[in-house]
């Protein structure tokens, strides 16, 4: 196509090269092409891009790529997991009823008027001026959720 051969430069011992270049006939032959050299692909416009994906695809009659056993097998576990742990999750938190304990504790602490806040926001940015005004909304969060804590 073209496009430049870059050296490959700062890379400290080999790199790791895909399966599917290994299982090619000249496979070693291009192993040993990528421990030294690259293409960048993103030198292509555009259209150039688009037209390669094409054709790589249309090599393939746009058919799907079934991943090796282990690699399959090993998504579904780390699928199942994660689905199990937000599953249990949720459930736990259900039976904890953990919205209803927000709720309770929120009802609990008494805020600063908005007028108040505005007020105190104003100075806080005075004294620092490099900051967004949703840092120290943060902050008095913080401090109302802890001094909530503390009594209990």
């Amino acid at each position: 196509m073209g496009l430049e051969v870059e050296p490959v430069k700062g890379r400290d011992g080999r790199s790791s090269v895909a399966d599917y270049v290994l299982a090619r006939p000249d496979g070693a032959e291009w192993v040993e092409w990528l421990q030294g050299n690259r293409v960048e692909l993103n030198a292509m416009i555009t259209s150039q891009l688009l037209e390669w994906l094409d054709d790589k695809m249309a090599e393939h009659a746009g058919e799907k790529v079934v991943p090796p056993a282990d690699v399959i097998a090993e998504e579904l576990d780390e699928r199942l997991t994660n689905r199990l742990r937000k599953d249990i999750t949720d459930r736990i938190l259900s039976e904890a009823r953990i919205d209803d304990q927000v709720d309770e504790a929120r009802c609990s602490i008494t805020v600063p008027t908005s007028e108040d806040l505005e007020e105190q926001t104003g100075e806080w940015l005075v004294s620092n001026p490099e900051s967004h005004w949703t840092d120290y909304v943060d902050e008095i969060a913080r401090d109302l959720a802890s001094a909530d804590n503390e009594e209990e």
